[in-house]
């Protein structure tokens, strides 16, 4: 899929020996794209996700779709839930498009 050439950092659950939701794995990809984790937003579907981007001092948003093993997103300690992917255009100001 060439995901090298659509992202500024590609970090697999391989790249490193340690995993989400250790937040090295997240300050790596921050660090190869060359942006401050604080000037970042993590969006995730999994209650790790959120512990690893507050870990690395991100804004974490979590969603109500995905690979959910249960449990509610809006218990996980996110800085925002939503249910639609529209719903992220909008909390970061982007235009909306169909």
């Amino acid at each position: 899929m060439d995901w090298d050439l659509r992202a500024s950092a590609v970090v697999c659950g391989d790249t490193l020996p340690v995993k989400k939701p250790d937040p090295a794995p997240v300050l790596l990809a921050c660090e190869r794209a060359g942006v401050d984790p604080a000037r970042c937003v993590f969006v995730g579907d999994d209650a790790r996700d959120v512990e690893a981007g507050r870990a690395a001092g991100l804004y974490t948003v979590a969603v109500r779709w995905g690979y959910l093993d249960g449990g509610d997103p809006g218990t996980w300690g996110a800085d925002a839930v939503i249910d639609h992917p529209r719903q992220l255009a909008e909390l970061l100001k982007l235009p909306v498009t169909v």
